[in-house]
């Protein structure tokens, strides 16, 4: 989706893609992780690479954020959002679009119809009912539902099969330079580029920057101290 919406501006974008078009279990072995405690097994199990990511293999539900959580709440120890909520609303149409979802509410009178099923509570001050959206099936996979969108994008360059394996990073400035991509085979491919964006998911984006930074000795997240601890 970032690809879509940044090539539509007429800006080239190149895509590294560490699976294909398909599941392949190969691949799937770098999911794997070191789990001392054995307590996550979504980690290898819930995680695809391919073009898609995990919707090649699960489809996800549709819930926004709400404004509360975005705000200030100190009270649990967290700051509020350095931009307001209604950056990210003003794309929810076009995500249920996509989607082929219908832009009826997600809050609490969406569930008039199910309150004879079971005691749903209603205008509860204490409590907020919301309910998300499934998408079909057949619809989950982002892969197929924009390869053909994508294929005859000619400001879109995806390359599948091709892991990021190093950076090249400019000591002095700080600035990312190139990226490098390799496949099983050991053939590489590197992709020079003004800006860089990771959207790999948690896991995978945090080894990714944990990558960085050990390319960078160091430099890329000093006095950072939270990359690669919590979850």
């Amino acid at each position: 989706m970032a690809a879509r919406r940044i090539a539509a501006t007429g800006r080239s974008v190149v895509v590294l893609e560490s699976g294909g078009l398909e599941f392949d279990s190969n691949t799937s072995e770098l999911n794997r992780v070191e789990d001392v405690n054995d307590s996550h097994k979504g980690a290898f199990g819930g995680r695809f690479r391919g073009l898609g990511g995990s919707s090649m293999q699960w489809g996800g539900r549709l819930l926004p954020l709400t404004r509360h959580d975005t705000l200030d709440r100190s009270y649990i120890g967290v700051n509020a959002w350095p931009f307001d909520i209604r950056e990210l609303d003003q794309y929810q149409s076009e995500i249920e679009s996509v989607f082929k979802i219908d832009a009826t509410s997600y809050e609490e009178d969406m569930l008039d119809e199910f309150r004879t099923r079971g005691p749903i509570p209603a205008n509860d001050p204490d409590i907020v009912i919301r309910s998300p959206k499934w998408v079909a099936f057949r619809r989950c996979n982002m892969g197929r539902l924009l390869r053909k969108e994508l294929a005859a994008n000619t400001n879109i360059d995806i390359w599948i099969n091709a892991t990021v394996v190093d950076f090249d990073l400019d000591l002095e400035t700080r600035r990312l330079k190139s990226v490098t991509g390799r496949d099983a085979d050991g053939r590489k491919i590197q992709i020079q580029a003004i800006e860089f964006m990771v959207a790999s998911g948690a896991i995978e984006a945090t080894r990714l920057l944990l990558l960085l930074d050990a390319s960078s000795e160091g430099q890329a997240f000093s006095g950072i101290g939270v990359l690669g601890r919590y979850f």
